[in-house]
């Protein structure tokens, strides 16, 4: 993967001097259907839904509920696959038996319509499907969780410019372009310098008005556990910093479900009060 990046890199920077981040970082996979497992979420607990943006694109979600009421998770997925890829990720939320779980593709992703950008996942897909759950689910904002991986969190973190959830969890996020630049070539480049966009994420984390909690695994190969140093850093309180040893990019709730569960159910219950999962 870094090489393909580094190619890649060096190619459209020959061509055009700066690009967009979107070339290199959204890479959805499309679908007619979603295939999912009902080995831990029961098929009666499951609900495809389907709701629009504001510029017109359909977004899909799924829900996985609760025998009984229980207040909203909504987990942002990272930028490849779809809801099939995240899924196992919702059995495990869910499998917490705190929440209803609410997982949902950008644009472009599985089922939704439309081609994903910068503006169009980080501006108005994030806020399109926490006013959804909201207006639906009969909770208010700060009874919701987010929970983002990788570019999940850069969604989450950009869509609580305008919208303060009970609490916000990211894990293995970038701080901006420059941090996968470096990871992959070993290379550092002035912020802006080869990408027209901005997805600056130490921005949007100085901005937020909700508990924070950054999650990244100190053997992350793909981006350095230095960037979740930077978002910490960049956040107000409350906020708290879990480094997990041995942990890389994607594979913390393989590695350490119960730690996982841990960390997120002490922070949530310290800073979500009575509606904490």
């Amino acid at each position: 993967m870094n090489l393909r990046l580094l190619v890649v890199t060096a190619a459209l920077a020959a061509s055009s001097g700066c690009m967009t981040f979107d070339d290199l970082f959204f890479n959805p996979t499309q679908v007619d259907a979603y295939d999912l497992s009902y080995n831990v979420v029961p098929a009666d607990n499951v609900e495809e839904v389907a709701f629009q943006t504001p510029d017109g694109e359909t977004l899909y979600g799924v829900w996985a509920r609760q025998d009984s009421r229980a207040p909203p998770l909504i987990y942002f997925h990272g930028n490849t696959g779809s809801i099939n890829d995240a899924w196992s990720k919702v059995e495990l939320f869910w499998s917490w038996g705190r929440n209803d779980v609410f997982v949902f593709d950008y644009r472009g992703f599985g089922k939704s319509t439309g081609a994903p950008d910068h503006e169009g996942v980080l501006g108005v897909d994030g806020e399109t499907a926490a006013a959804y759950v909201v207006d639906t689910s009969g909770w208010s904002d700060d009874a919701v969780l987010w929970v983002g991986h990788s570019l999940g969190g850069s969604v989450a973190l950009h869509t609580a410019g305008g919208r303060t959830p009970g609490a916000i969890v990211t894990e293995a996020t970038f701080s901006e372009p420059g941090d996968i630049m470096l990871d992959s070539t070993g290379m550092a480049f002035p912020t802006g310098w080869f990408f027209a966009d901005a997805f600056d994420n130490v921005a949007a984390a100085s901005a937020i008005g909700a508990p924070y909690l950054v999650i990244h695994g100190l053997d992350d190969d793909y981006i350095s556990s230095a960037a979740g140093e930077r978002l910490y850093a960049a956040a107000p309180d409350p906020k708290e910093l879990w480094q997990p040893d041995g942990v890389g990019h994607s594979d913390l709730f393989e590695l350490d479900p119960e730690g996982f569960e841990t960390q997120v159910f002490a922070f949530t219950s310290a800073w979500m009060g009575a509606v904490a999962p």
